[in-house]
């Protein structure tokens, strides 16, 4: 995907989204073209209970995505979604920190109902994130996929 320098939305599967996304079918359907990677202990049981084993990896978006982004070496633009603005802008702030050779911006909060323009998105060509670090349910899967 990084290679062929494609938009990506990347989301984290924890116990909440897997059941937010059996409950609503909006949200499952926003899901659908994003990269779904597994995040904690409530999606570690689940697989072990349905296939018999955990997940290899725990790839949350605290654990995975710094060490990605300062393992590659090209030049990524990163947008930020999910969360409050203060939790995206520190992220932003950090990971600028940690792997510099990226540009980071916060795109948009989790949890707005108001919809983001799509000039918003504009310039995110290589790289997009979504993370929800709240029990409060997140919108920006929903706003990305319209």
């Amino acid at each position: 995907m990084l290679a062929e320098r494609r938009f990506t939305k990347v989301s984290f599967l924890n116990a909440h989204n897997a059941n937010t996304d059996c409950r609503d079918a909006e949200f499952a359907a926003a899901l659908y073209d994003f990269l779904i990677l597994p995040d904690g202990i409530g999606v570690d049981i689940a697989s072990k209970l349905l296939y018999g084993a955990p997940f290899p990896a725990n790839l949350n978006g605290t654990d995975l995505i710094p060490g990605f982004l300062q393992a590659s070496a090209e030049q990524h633009t990163v947008g930020l979604v999910g969360t409050t603005r203060e939790n995206a802008e520190t992220a932003a702030k950090t990971l600028s920190a940690l792997a510099g050779q990226h540009r980071f911006a916060v795109i948009h909060d989790g949890f707005s109902t108001v919809r983001p323009s799509r000039k918003s998105l504009s310039g995110f060509g290589s790289c997009a994130l979504t993370s929800c670090w709240s029990p409060w349910p997140c919108r920006a899967p929903l706003w990305m996929r319209r």
